[in-house]
């Protein structure tokens, strides 16, 4: 695969590398698997070795009488598909301190990171990894650029999320629905987003791809601060979704606030119990490692 040299992309690459080898690194120090995750030592067959195919899996008595590289491949090489979901929309490039122009600790620079980790964990576990952007720009996103679950290495979703951009919404519902038309059979879901659309929207999709097998996974990444609502007196909110501003009181909006924010997580943990997800919620300001512990351990 050819990529055109972009040192905005090739900056994001590399730094989308190193990252992930940490989170590779510090997830195998004395973490157990889940038993959701692992995969059957059942032998189904043998394939021709392909670049990018994991070395651990080469059987050496089949080279040794035939002289070919052959692949030894499990059940859950077929059973456990690692797909990938990853919120691009424009509210993803704030941080915790509202600003947008940072993107490595930015929502959208936690998936990143997040996106990367994860795809290269299951890339050395010898799973098929595939990915689904929603929103953003810069790349074919949804079904159109959907990457399905392969074994052949990650250099189609490292280059892809290198180049995609924030913006736009999401559209969360639809989105599922279309992932759930082209889901391979037994899939482990992974969706890291902000989850900033009406959960009754695109709660009933999750149930839908519960109800098909698939194993829901989720990262609710949010800030502390908008959550405290720790604002000045007289504030101006803006949106990247929205240019328009909004000027508010926040003495008097923060008590309704709070009231809108329970409400809200109430309504998603109702959602995600139905679809029988693991949910982890992620403040921008904690590290990341531990939140992607319990998401793969599942508790």
């Amino acid at each position: 695969m050819t990529i055109p040299w972009d040192p905005i992309v090739q900056d994001r690459l590399t730094r989308l590398h190193l990252l992930s080898r940490e989170i590779v690194w510090g997830m195998n120090s004395g973490q157990h698997r889940s038993n959701r995750v692992t995969r059957s030592v059942e032998f189904v067959e043998h394939k021709l070795y392909q670049p990018g195919d994991p070395i651990s899996a080469l059987d050496w008595k089949v080279f040794a009488r035939t002289d070919k590289l052959m692949i030894r491949r499990q059940s859950a090489d077929t059973d456990a598909n690692v797909v990938l979901v990853l919120d691009a929309s424009g509210d993803m490039q704030s941080t915790e301190n509202g600003q947008t122009d940072d993107w490595v600790n930015s929502k959208f620079g936690k998936s990143l990171t997040t996106m990367a980790g994860l795809a290269q964990m299951a890339d050395k576990r010898g799973d098929p990894v595939g990915l689904w952007v929603c929103g953003g720009e810069g790349a074919p996103t949804g079904f159109r650029g959907f990457l399905p679950p392969s074994g052949r290495g990650l250099h189609a979703i490292f280059h892809r999320l290198a180049t995609i951009q924030p913006s736009g919404k999401a559209g969360l519902a639809e989105s599922l629905k279309q992932l759930a038309e082209r889901l391979p059979q037994k899939s482990i879901v992974i969706i890291v987003s902000d989850w900033m659309e009406d959960p009754d929207e695109w709660g009933p999709q999750l149930e839908v791809l519960a109800s098909m097998g698939h194993d829901i996974r989720c990262l609710h990444l949010y800030s502390q601060t908008e959550w405290a609502f720790e604002l000045p007196e007289s504030i101006q909110v803006f949106s990247a979704e929205n240019p328009t501003d909004t000027p508010l009181d926040s003495m008097a909006m923060k008590v309704r606030w709070q009231d809108v924010l329970q409400e809200y997580r109430d309504t998603v943990q109702q959602w995600s119990a139905r679809a029988r997800a693991i949910w982890v919620e992620a403040a921008l300001e904690d590290e990341l490692l531990p939140h992607l512990i319990q998401l793969v351990k599942g508790r």
